[in-house]
């Protein structure tokens, strides 16, 4: 078995990310995304954010927002398709979106000119939004039990 770290490197935690209270991640490499959520906000980075050479703009380590008020989110493969559930909880209700990465980032996938001057542009886009509250009142482990018989792992 070998070891991750060599011998002469230090095995100390660098902070790469500039994102506080983060409570869950998850990477999807088809598409070259990290997911983070961090102050209940769920947002992605490209992949390339986690490089810590410093010739990287700015651009790559900013964050691209993809909802607000999140308890927390599942990725996964449902309908043949990877998508990502977000669940937002509060009193009355909750809501699960869901997100499908977009097509053109997907690894080997060529990329367009204009994709050079579109630093804005969202790596999920909307799928569907569920409000299971008009069946039944769902508590956060029920949806996870829901989201966990929909999604398959990748």
């Amino acid at each position: 078995m070998s070891e991750r770290w060599p011998k002469d490197k230090p095995a100390t935690p660098k902070r790469v990310l500039e994102a506080n209270a983060v409570t869950q991640i998850d990477t999807l490499e088809e598409y070259q995304l990290l997911l983070v959520l961090a102050n209940k906000t769920l947002s992605s980075y490209p992949l390339e954010a986690l490089d810590t050479s410093d010739n990287q703009s700015a651009m790559v380590r900013r964050p691209k927002k993809i909802q607000g008020h999140a308890n927390f989110f599942k990725s996964g493969i449902g309908l043949g398709r990877h998508l990502v559930c977000s669940v937002k909880t509060s009193t009355l209700s909750t809501t699960i979106k869901v997100f499908e990465p977009m097509e053109n980032l997907a690894k080997g996938k060529k990329k367009p000119l204009s994709k050079m001057f579109q630093s804005g542009q969202d790596a999920l886009k909307p799928f569907k939004v569920l409000n299971p509250d008009v069946f039944f009142n769902v508590s956060n482990a029920i949806a996870n039990q829901i989201l966990s018989g929909i999604l398959h792992p990748c």
